[in-house]
């Protein structure tokens, strides 16, 4: 984008768990990275806005994907979803919004540096 001077918008991926600590689940690594990640999300857009580019982030809670099927782990998800003030997890395309906002020319022109929490509530306690 920089070589090419056409500007653009980056979206990068975070986390709930760079907002706050897990439970059940030890996952001490996966939450330090999700944190560089905020702060990489930042520290680009700081640097990169004279580009015409900007750099945003979201940051899903747990959402209903592969990695939240099976027996195995179903004592894990009754805990996040008591813990969550909706009661449940999310859906991947609940986040499509976020995502439309912050790629989009328009919608999301003025955003820079931003992070948008998508975790039903759970990182408010």
């Amino acid at each position: 984008m920089i070589s090419q001077a056409t500007g653009g918008a980056i979206l990068l991926i975070a986390s709930m768990s760079a907002h706050i600590v897990n439970y059940p689940q030890p996952q001490m690594a996966y939450n330090v990275s999700k944190g560089a990640v905020l702060n990489l999300t930042r520290s680009l857009a700081a640097e990169w806005a004279r580009y015409g580019i900007r750099v945003n982030s979201i940051s899903p809670g747990y959402m209903d994907t592969i990695q939240t099927q099976g027996q195995g782990i179903q004592d894990a998800k009754d805990i996040w979803t008591s813990r969550n003030p909706m009661g449940r997890i999310g859906q991947p395309e609940e986040l499509e919004g976020a995502i439309v906002l912050l790629c989009g020319k328009r919608s999301g022109s003025y955003m820079n540096g931003s992070d948008i929490v998508l975790d039903g509530g759970q990182s408010v306690f």
